[in-house]
């Protein structure tokens, strides 16, 4: 514990009205020059304190302050910091994990704002439809605990998006798996494989925005999948509906 640190500091050795000249009258009882107490190495005598006399020392301390502390209070042990201990002991208890201002607290504040506060821009698209937050999970020591640090690159996902957020729902996932798990995504089923235009535009090597225009044109399934753009007949389009079932084929 921080003691009784007197409120003056050494500057060059010079003494202030509270101490007489740093030469001492008499022969010190204890000379503590070089001496170690805790964080504070005693550098020299300052002086002694009016009244009631007491010795008083400069010290150096481990964290790069200058203090004057009475000899009694350095030997006895009631004084063996400049004051830092004690402000070190107070934050470390008022620490509840040292991660609030990561980034996974970050996203985990997120995660609670648009669940639960209505003023949050998202809500509508999640606390306002429903999507809770597992009991679990508020506390950010649990959620780190189930979920750990994320990949570079990748976010917290919903695996069911009308599922709450727990560990059993939950995952780290990368921008593109996102997008494929989105609600307003468009799902299409064929020879059996149900995946996103985007998806299926990826695997065929057909526009994405040519197989949203024919979906909203209300062209079948395997049209969209199978026939090239401006082609409707001909060895070309057999040829994109074999590499759409080889695809199938290769997925299941």
């Amino acid at each position: 514990m921080a003691a009784r640190i007197l409120p003056s500091r050494c500057l060059s050795c010079k003494a202030n009205d509270s101490f007489v000249p740093a030469v001492p009258r008499f022969p010190l009882q204890h000379d503590l020059t070089g001496e170690v107490f805790g964080r504070l190495h005693v550098q020299h005598f300052f002086g002694m304190r009016s009244q009631p006399k007491r010795a008083v020392w400069c010290c150096r301390c481990s964290c790069g302050n200058s203090s004057l502390v009475l000899a009694r209070s350095l030997r006895s042990g009631a004084t063996h910091s400049c004051g830092c201990f004690g402000l070190e002991a107070r934050a470390k208890a008022n620490t509840l994990h040292g991660m609030s201002k990561t980034n996974l607290h970050k996203r985990w504040r997120t995660m609670i704002a648009r669940c639960r506060n209505p003023h949050n821009p998202e809500f509508m698209n999640y606390g306002g439809r429903g999507i809770e937050i597992c009991d679990r999970w508020n506390k950010f020591v649990n959620f780190y605990a189930d979920m750990g640090e994320p990949p570079p690159g990748m976010t917290l996902e919903r695996k069911n998006t009308d599922g709450p957020y727990s560990p059993e729902n939950c995952c780290w996932a990368t921008p593109m798996e996102q997008c494929n798990n989105m609600r307003k995504n468009r799902l299409l089923t064929y020879n059996g494989i149900t995946q996103t235009c985007a998806q299926w535009a990826r695997v065929l090597g057909i526009s994405y925005n040519t197989l949203s225009y024919r979906f909203r044109a209300g062209w079948t399934t395997e049209a969209m999948l199978t026939i090239p753009v401006g082609l409707y007949h001909g060895p070309q389009g057999q040829q994109v509906k074999g590499i759409a079932a080889a695809h199938c084929a290769r997925v299941s």
